[in-house]
């Protein structure tokens, strides 16, 4: 299992920062693997998502049906199980200036690569999944600013 995390400040308050992350719909651009998705009905355990990947030239595009939470106004996550683990969660902490927004992706290469994995270059994919992560936190931040122009304006 990979877990990367990262984390950045935000200088929009909580609940601005709870509403973007909170709706599904903006997963795609939030993450930049993820090209759309696909939202169900909410049930008791959270929102099914199926979130279509582009894992790059080799892997290929994949779909990963998973669950969406969104829980107390602080903690959002997306999970699923294939075509491999994946779990990324995004926890938002106030802070005097406004929130400090923790971002963690966790996953699991084997069920995709089989016995590949193992010789799977961790240090390179590591690099890149932050670099990717980080971006993740500009996209956020870069959304947030952009509703609070729009909203200025109406």
């Amino acid at each position: 299992m990979i877990t990367i995390n990262r984390e950045r400040p935000m200088s929009h308050d909580p609940e601005e920062v709870w509403a973007l992350l909170s709706e599904p719909t903006n997963l795609p651009r939030i993450m930049p693997r993820i090209t759309r998705v696909e939202v169900g009905v909410a049930t008791p355990q959270g929102i099914p998502l199926t979130a279509h990947f582009n894992l790059g030239s080799q892997l290929g595009h994949r779909t990963a049906p998973g669950i969406f939470r969104a829980v107390d106004g602080r903690d959002v996550s997306y999970q699923c199980n294939k075509p491999m683990p994946i779990l990324a969660r995004w926890l938002l902490l106030p802070v005097a200036a406004g929130t400090l927004l923790r971002a963690t992706l966790q996953f699991n290469l084997k069920p995709l690569l089989g016995p590949l994995a193992i010789m799977a270059p961790m240090a390179m994919i590591k690099k890149n999944v932050t670099g990717e992560l980080d971006l993740a936190l500009q996209r956020t931040e870069q959304l947030l600013r952009d509703l609070s122009a729009q909203s200025g304006q109406a």
